[in-house]
């Protein structure tokens, strides 16, 4: 079994408008996760829906973004600076999103977080083993560390993210 996020296009009955409605489920396959998904949407709601994304995911339980709410504040995104008419990038900001616990709790409802590409990476300067979360659009974050430099701080720190990953299903409902 795997997370997949499932990005389901809702258009009512009335025909006006059209909403996204995000969930995150556990399958076998994509087809059964996009299934469980449409399922669960078309039970409550009249009209079409469409699904747009659909692909695995690991992301970390909710708890981690309410235990390390502060931290996780520090994640941005870059934003490029240009001179005059021009497009060209002549420098970049760091631009932050989430700056209290209910914006960095949101980001965790809005199926916008997930652990980085490589979830755990070794830092030379502080030796250790540093556990990173990605919000989409935003730059890979720091989150805990793990010091030393051996294979079994390596494990312990996988085995943590392994532990502290999301398994089940969780549905976004129209706000």
């Amino acid at each position: 079994m795997e997370t997949y996020f499932i990005e389901i296009v809702y258009t009512p009955a009335s025909g006006k408008g059209c909403y996204f409605l995000r969930c995150m489920v556990q399958a076998e396959n994509k087809e059964q996760s996009a299934q469980k998904a449409l399922d669960h949407y078309q039970a409550q709601h009249g009209g079409s829906f469409s699904v747009q994304c659909n692909w695995v995911v690991d992301v970390p339980k909710r708890k981690i973004f309410e235990e390390h709410w502060e931290q996780l504040t520090g994640s941005y995104f870059p934003v490029p600076i240009t001179h005059g008419d021009s497009f060209e990038p002549i420098g970049y900001r760091k631009c932050y999103l989430d700056e209290t616990k209910e914006d960095v709790l949101s980001t965790w409802d809005a199926c916008n977080a997930e652990w980085a590409e490589e979830p755990v990476y070794y830092c030379p300067r502080r030796q250790a083993y540093i556990v990173q979360i990605h919000n989409h659009m935003n730059m890979p974050h720091d989150l805990i560390e793990f010091k030393g430099h051996t294979k079994e701080v390596y494990d312990t720190a996988m085995q943590w993210v392994k532990e502290n990953t999301f398994h089940g299903d969780y549905y976004r409902e129209l706000v």
